[in-house]
């Protein structure tokens, strides 16, 4: 919803920019539908940031669970194999730990 929300924004905004003869005006209308361009700037500014606490976050969390876990989430994700020993093996072919 988000990412959305910043791509209505950043439209709106471009098209209250653009040239007349171009295309992309025809998006202006949605600076309008948020407030006018300065209250749809400021919204646009906090998606960004919310987009990117998002990308933080979830980068964190991957790399915390991988460590924390070691079962090569995040290493198979760079090199395309996931190691597991073969102790850490489960009968029905998961590799799960107990």
């Amino acid at each position: 919803v988000v990412l959305v929300l910043q791509a209505l924004t950043g439209l709106g905004l471009y098209g209250k920019a653009a040239h007349l003869d171009s295309p992309v005006r025809s998006f202006a209308f949605f600076a309008d539908a948020f407030g006018g361009p300065q209250t749809t700037r400021w919204l646009h500014h906090g998606f960004m940031w919310l987009v990117l606490g998002f990308f933080v976050h979830h980068l964190y969390s991957a790399l915390l669970f991988s460590f924390e876990e070691k079962m090569g989430t995040m290493e198979s994700i760079f090199s395309g194999y996931k190691y597991v020993r073969p102790g850490d093996r489960t009968p029905g072919g998961a590799g799960e730990r107990r």
